[in-house]
């Protein structure tokens, strides 16, 4: 959930929009409304307006409201499906940002690939104008290239000094008792994959009592075990992603595996906090990208209760928190 502004054109020249970035604008303006903003309340799609999109916590996200108030930032932004896609939105300013391979996005912390090299962010172009640079929060944009440790995606190679934490995202994996994003879709493939096997099995077995078949029990027996091996190499891995792919790193050293979830919020405001003191009296970026709100649902033990909304609410009061802090 990455909080940030466009700041105002660094250049000397009048502020003016470019005619492609008009052109695209205009473009999406001119896209036609969902079918469901169109029903009227009462019909099977209730018309959505902004009351009905707004979350009553127990106390006011004042916080975040501050921010989201008229100012010369740009707060234009297009949400994209895959948060991995929206981070790349993000740091490029670009749209369009996809993935070739069919999960489009990297859960695993030793993958093979990342944001192009010769992409620009806009941490490399304001540290060309003498701004320090941050990242705070989650990356989820790559890491390495060659080899596990190369760290050619990480993120001091995309214009920014300081990065403290995690180089993944926030998966169920992470937090035991939150599930699996494995498992909850592959569960109905491991279910079709039982079946077709129970029934080869007993078809095989009836058969070759019916005497049309002979069947090598020996061979099947090894094939079975086989199959049970890779099974549980598979399961083992699973049971331990979270320390496999679950870290916090500072820089290029990872300082927390797998990391606690608890206080995480806490020490990444902490370490905003730190940043900003360090900077304050020369200019400076700093992006705060937050590991919530979806899931896994944490918050630390004095925000648990503190909403209407469960799990949810509380996590939201706990990062307008920490944007109150910042």
């Amino acid at each position: 959930m990455p909080f940030r502004t466009t700041l105002i054109p660094l250049e000397k020249s009048p502020a003016k929009e470019s005619p492609a970035r008009t052109e695209i604008h205009s473009r999406i303006g001119a896209l036609p409304r969902k079918r469901n903003q169109n029903k009227e309340p009462g019909t099977k799609y209730q018309k959505r307006t902004p009351e009905a999109t707004t979350v009553p916590l127990s106390r006011s996200t004042s916080s975040a409201t501050k921010i989201r108030k008229p100012s010369p930032a740009d707060w234009s932004r297009y949400r994209i499906s895959s948060m991995q896609k929206n981070q790349a939105g993000h740091d490029t300013d670009k749209t369009g940002m996809a993935s070739r391979s069919r999960v489009g996005v990297f859960i695993f912390s030793a993958s093979s690939g990342g944001l192009p090299n010769n992409e620009i962010t806009f941490a490399t172009m304001l540290k060309k104008r003498g701004y320090s640079t941050g990242l705070i929060g989650k990356w989820h944009l790559g890491l390495n290239c060659e080899n596990s440790s190369d760290h050619c995606h990480h993120p001091v190679n995309y214009g920014f000094d300081y990065f403290y934490g995690m180089p993944m995202t926030n998966l169920r994996d992470c937090i035991p008792g939150h599930g699996s994003v494995f498992l909850a879709g592959a569960a109905k493939f491991i279910r079709t994959l039982i079946q077709i096997g129970c029934i080869t099995l007993v078809t095989a077995t009836l058969l070759n009592y019916s005497g049309i078949i002979k069947i090598n029990w020996k061979v099947v027996s090894y094939i079975l075990i086989f199959f049970g091996f890779l099974f549980g190499l598979v399961f083992l891995f699973f049971w331990n992603f979270r320390y496999l792919n679950c870290f916090l790193m500072r820089n290029h050293q990872i300082i927390q595996q797998p990391f606690k979830h608890e206080n995480l919020t806490q020490r990444m405001t902490k370490e905003s906090v730190d940043f900003i003191r360090r900077n304050k009296y020369k200019p400076f970026l700093l992006f705060v990208s937050f590991a919530q709100v979806h899931t896994a649902l944490y918050t630390e033990q004095r925000f648990r209760g503190k909403s209407k909304h469960g799990l949810y609410g509380d996590a939201i009061e706990e990062v307008d928190w920490s944007v109150g802090k910042i």
